[in-house]
C-alpha cells in the first residue's frame, strides 16, 4: 500500500529529529529561542490547562500576534469567561502577549511538527477550538489537531506566491492539510482562490470565506456567524 503524504512526511522526521533537537539548542544557544521555556518546544508546559473553554490561537511572530490579540478581544466579548491560549515561535511575539496583562490569554510556544511533540501539546492543552492565522500551515499540528475532533479554521489566511507554488509541487501533502479545516477565512479574493486550488479534491472540502486582515484592520474583525457558531457549539 503507498503511504499517505502525512506517513511520508513523518518518515522525514523520523531522520530529522535529532539535528532538530539540535538546531533548537544551537538557537537557544544564539539567543533566538527562549532558553528557559526550551521544553515548550517538545511539548513539555509547567503552565497549567486552566478550567472551562479554551480557544487556541495559533500565530508566529509579531505581526501575527498582534491579529491574535485582536482576535482574542473580539472573542471575548462574545463570551467574556473564555480562555485564550495564543502560541508562537518568537521572542518578541512573547513578550507582546505578555504585555497585554490579561491573565486569561496565556501564552505558549509552538511545539515542532514532530508528531510525538504535538500530541504532547495537545494533550496538555485540550484545547475546545483551533484557530490557525495568517500563512503557518503545519501538517502535523494540523491534522492531528483535526483528527481529535477539535473544530479548527484558517484566519487571516494568506499564502506568497512563493509559498504558494511550493504548495503546488507538493500536492497530495497540500490536499491533505488545505482540506482539513472546516472554514478557512482568507484575506481577499485572490486568496481565496489559491487555497480553494490547494484543497482541490474528491472528499470533505472546507468552507472558504473572505474575512479580511485581522493584523491592519482591527475594526473590522467582529466575528461572523461563522464564527459566533463556533463558540456556541
Amino acid at each position: 500500500m503507498e503511504p499517505t503524504p502525512l506517513a511520508s512526511y513523518n518518515r522525514l522526521w523520523s531522520f530529522f529529529k535529532p539535528f532538530a533537537v539540535l538546531y533548537l539548542h544551537s538557537r537557544a544557544w544564539r539567543g533566538r529561542e527562549d532558553k528557559k521555556r526550551l521544553r515548550e518546544r517538545y511539548g513539555h508546559y509547567a503552565q497549567e490547562r486552566p478550567k472551562g473553554q479554551l480557544f487556541w490561537l495559533h500565530a508566529v511572530s509579531v505581526g501575527e500576534s498582534i491579529a491574535a490579540l485582536n482576535l482574542a478581544t473580539c472573542l471575548r466579548e462574545i463570551q467574556p469567561d473564555l480562555n485564550i491560549l495564543i502560541t508562537t515561535n518568537t521572542h518578541t511575539a512573547a513578550r507582546r502577549i505578555a504585555e497585554q496583562g490579561d491573565s486569561v490569554i496565556l501564552h505558549g510556544y509552538q511545539p515542532l511538527d514532530h508528531p510525538q511533540w504535538v500530541a504532547r501539546f495537545l494533550d496538555h492543552w485540550q484545547p475546545n477550538h483551533a484557530i490557525m492565522l495568517e500563512s503557518d500551515f503545519w501538517p502535523n499540528l494540523i491534522c492531528a489537531t483535526a483528527a481529535r475532533g477539535i473544530p479548527l479554521c484558517f484566519a487571516s489566511a494568506q499564502l506568497s506566491d512563493n509559498a504558494y507554488q511550493a504548495w503546488q509541487k507538493r500536492v497530495h501533502l497540500a490536499r491533505t492539510i488545505f482540506s482539513t479545516p472546516q472554514d478557512i477565512f482568507a484575506v481577499d479574493t485572490h486568496q481565496a482562490d489559491k487555497f480553494k486550488n490547494l484543497a482541490d479534491g474528491k472528499g470533505k472540502k472546507p468552507r472558504i470565506l473572505i474575512g479580511g486582515s485581522l493584523k491592519f484592520n482591527p475594526a473590522s474583525l467582529i466575528p461572523n456567524a461563522a464564527m459566533e457558531g463556533m463558540l456556541a457549539d
